[in-house]
Parts: structure tokens; C-alpha cells; sequence
């Protein structure tokens, strides 16, 4: 069947989202499980690359572990191995998401989805993704500047409600006022600052583009619709935090069902505690069904984001569609 492709509203393109989610969910799932295998090789990997360093050092003839480690991080070395370890780190979590937007850009496109070419492309994308992460920190500064200037005045404040005794009755209301207001500015910087790159990764792997060059497309696919980007994502993620909740509720309910049967039985201390630690084991398959069958959403709604952001900045979604007529046309030939 050939794809329509239009400019969309807001509910169309959280309707698109998962709507593919649902169309993929096996393909997505085993990607999700085996990079989440991979990912904890990796982990071991690294661990164990870490507990030769500091056991070298010991074996050196250092005997205080805490020195051992400080030495480790002061070392050009150390320095080295944490530096090289922690991008390896970096570029495999942000990788995973290069594989999930890989499917979603295909299933999107009316290609073909498979699992081994998003294997493909997310672990080639793993110097690129160190690249943007590098220069979105540089990028970063700025706003680095006005957080700092802000916890500044915070402080400021903060001191001078302590020297003027607003704080009545014990209850610091002033100091709860004014910790809302310097999180809420925080919180609304980085989330501003991640929205106007949200795309950053996206036209770095599907349009090919080098570091700084990816974050400024970003800039200018969200220009002029900030606010209806941020409000979308925002909205999104809190359903999907919902969803994760509501399951976390359910669960608790059934765990709280237990542990009253086991109470009005006469139930032994042994059997409360039990029931009480398949409570809190029962969070680690909800989280696993979370990470697999939950969290890709969120990937997949930022990039039909971005397509949809191509079609109103780029007119991408005429290019589409000149692309299918002539392969109708050469098909009819």
C-alpha cells in the first residue's frame, strides 16, 4: 500500500506514533532486549577493565582503596580509562535510540523494517552520536552561565529571608517559594534547551550531517514552533510516565491484597516478609516491560516529529511524493 504523506496535527502524529509502535512491536522488542544483553556485556566489560586498573595500583604497593582511586582519577591514565569508558558508555545508550528511530524512519517511509540493519546503523553511529554529545555541551555553556547566575541569585535570596525573619512560626515559607521558583526556571532551561535539539541525532543519521551542523538544523526545524514541540512532548511524556505509574499502582494494589489476606489469616512474620519482597521484586518485570514495549514510543513520536517538522520547514512530504509517483510511473513501464 502505498504511504500518504501530509502535514499532520499533533493528534495525527501521536496517532502515527503508535500506530507503529503496535506495527513493529516484535522487531522493536528484540531490539530492545538484545541491546539491553549487550549493553550489560559491555557493563561487565568495563567493570571489569576498571577492577584491573585499581588492582594494578594495589598490586603497586598502594594498600588505601580510597587513595587508589583518587590516584586513578589524578592520573593521565586513569583519566584516560575513564574518559574512553564513559563515551564508550554514552555512545552505546545513545545508539540504542539510532536503532529504534531506524525502524521507525522505515516503518514511516513504507520500507522495509529490520532488526539487524538497526543493529547496523546504531553501532556505525556511535562516533558520530560522541561528536554531537561533545558539541551540544559546548553549546550548552551558555545556558550553563544563566543556570549558574540563577542559583546565584537563589542564594542571595535565600540569605536574605534568613537575615529578615520572614520565616514565621518555624515554617520556612519564604525559602519554599523561592526552591520551587529557581527549580522550575532550571527545569524549564535544560527542557528548552533539549527541545530546540531534540532533532539533533535525527539529522545527524538520517540526513548524514556532522556535529554542529545537526544541532543547527535542529534550531531551525524547531524555530517559530517551540512551543507547540515543547507542549507535545511534554503532554507525551507524561502519559507514558502514567502509563508506567498506573502499572506500578496495580501492582502495589495487588501486593497490598496480599499482604491484608496474610494479616487477617493469622499470617506468620515469614509469610508478611515474603509477601513484602515479592513486592519489590514484582517492580523489576514492570520495568522490563516498560524498557521493552513502553519506552520506544517516546523515540518514535520524536521522529515523526522530525518528518513532520521536514514537511512544513523543508517540504520533504513533496519530494515523498514526486519519489512515489516516479516509481509508480517506472513500475507501469
Amino acid at each position: 500500500m502505498e504511504e500518504s504523506y501530509k502535514i499532520m496535527e499533533k493528534t495525527e502524529v501521536i496517532d502515527k506514533s503508535f500506530g507503529i509502535h503496535k506495527k513493529n512491536l516484535i522487531s522493536l522488542a528484540i531490539f530492545v532486549v538484545v541491546y539491553g544483553l549487550i549493553y550489560v556485556v559491555v557493563a561487565i566489560g568495563g567493570a571489569l577493565i576498571g577492577g584491573v586498573s585499581v588492582m594494578g595500583l594495589i598490586g603497586s604497593g598502594i594498600e588505601d582503596p580510597s587513595s587508589v582511586v583518587e590516584m586513578l582519577g589524578k592520573s593521565a591514565g586513569g583519566i584516560l580509562i575513564i574518559l574512553i569508558l564513559g563515551s564508550v558508555f554514552l555512545g552505546i545508550t545513545l545508539a540504542r535510540s539510532v536503532g529504534i528511530i531506524n525502524m521507525a524512519s522505515n516503518s514511516f517511509l513504507g520500507k522495509k523494517v529490520s532488526v539487524e540493519e538497526a543493529f547496523s546503523v546504531s553501532f556505525k553511529s556511535i562516533p558520530r552520536l560522541i561528536g554531537i554529545t561533545i558539541a551540544g555541551m559546548i553549546w550548552f555553556i551558555p545556558f550553563g552561565i544563566g543556570m549558574g547566575i540563577i542559583i546565584f541569585l537563589y542564594i542571595l535570596i535565600i540569605r536574605e529571608i534568613e537575615s529578615s525573619y520572614i520565616i514565621s512560626s518555624g515554617f520556612p515559607v519564604g525559602i519554599m517559594i523561592a526552591t520551587v521558583i529557581m527549580m522550575a526556571i532550571i527545569f524549564f532551561i535544560i527542557y528548552s534547551y533539549m527541545t530546540i535539539h531534540r532533532f539533533a541525532i535525527h539529522t545527524a543519521i538520517l540526513e548524514d550531517l556532522s556535529f554542529f551542523k545537526a544541532l543547527k538544523k535542529s534550531r531551525q526545524l524547531v524555530k517559530g514552533e517551540f512551543w507547540k514541540i515543547f507542549g507535545i512532548l511534554m503532554v507525551f511524556y507524561i502519559i507514558v510516565v502514567g502509563i508506567k505509574f498506573s502499572i506500578y499502582a496495580l501492582m502495589g494494589e495487588i501486593s497490598l491484597i496480599g499482604t491484608l489476606i496474610s494479616k487477617f489469616t493469622s499470617g506468620s512474620e515469614e509469610i508478611l516478609a515474603n509477601t513484602l519482597m515479592a513486592s519489590s521484586l514484582s517492580r523489576i518485570p514492570v520495568n522490563l516491560f516498560t524498557a521493552v514495549f513502553v519506552a520506544p514510543v517516546a523515540d518514535i513520536l520524536v521522529t515523526i516529529l522530525y518528518y513532520n517538522q521536514r514537511f512544513k520547514k523543508d517540504g520533504y512530504d513533496l519530494k515523498l511524493r514526486l519519489e512515489n509517483i516516479r516509481r509508480n510511473s517506472m513500475g507501469e513501464e
